[in-house]
């Protein structure tokens, strides 16, 4: 086996094994809010961290966390694009779909969006605002140094920018193979992710749209939410 495949191997199964580890511990319903996360954040960053460092002997940096002083444009430009202009229309679009499907309602105190549960005081601008530093710190930040600084880029020499990407968001969808009808734009969501970190080579415009697109997720969902029957 060539070095190339064994590395893309190694990069697959560490995020089928951290998809294994954080969802099993959710499943048993037990436990504190603290021990999910401890376990998320090991998962996704000491994990490719210890294995970037000891297994490949590379600084953690390659794993998406500089920013060349030639790309500075480039990366600015894709923070804006991707961060600031292309997740409302996307979370319009999907928003929609899903509102025609009947997977999009709200009641008095609830919004119902395909299978998940979200308290209506949740999806107001003052909430979401004070939800920035937990999504970055326990959302952004781990799933995209797992899936994009880490995955791609060992999955590039074998399959290409296009396979990569592709291989990469559908990982992270399923990731979420516990809510179902969030797969598809989990899917998307992954692939614009994984372009992103492609036309910058860094994470950290990755990473603002991340947090651009959870944030925003209520505030559009309850918009165009329908009344539940």
């Amino acid at each position: 086996m060539s070095p190339e495949a064994l590395r893309a191997g190694q990069a697959v199964l560490a995020c089928v094994l951290s998809i294994l580890a954080v969802k099993g511990y959710q499943k048993r319903g037990s436990g504190t809010q603290g021990v999910y996360l401890l376990i998320k954040l090991s998962t996704c960053i000491a994990v490719p961290g210890l294995l970037v460092l000891l297994a490949e002997g590379r600084p953690l940096s390659s794993l998406g966390l500089r920013v060349e002083p030639s790309e500075l444009r480039r990366t600015l430009l894709a923070a804006v694009l991707c961060a600031g202009i292309l997740p409302l229309p996307l979370l319009v679009i999907v928003a929609g779909i899903f509102n025609r499907l009947g997977m999009l309602t709200k009641d008095a105190e609830n919004l119902h969006a395909f299978g998940n549960v979200i308290p209506l005081r949740m999806a107001r601008a003052k909430a979401v605002a004070g939800l920035f530093l937990p999504v970055l710190l326990t959302t952004a930040i781990p799933e995209e140094l797992l899936f994009r600084g880490y995955l791609i880029p060992r999955l590039l020499p074998l399959a290409g920018p296009c396979g990569a990407v592709l291989a990469s968001s559908a990982l992270f969808s399923l990731a979420h193979l516990d809510r179902p009808a969030m797969l598809v734009h989990t899917f998307l969501g992954g692939a614009l992710f994984g372009g992103a970190y492609l036309y910058t080579g860094t994470l950290y415009p990755v990473v603002l749209s991340h947090c651009a697109v959870n944030l925003l997720a209520p505030l559009v969902l309850a918009r165009m939410a329908k009344p539940a029957i």
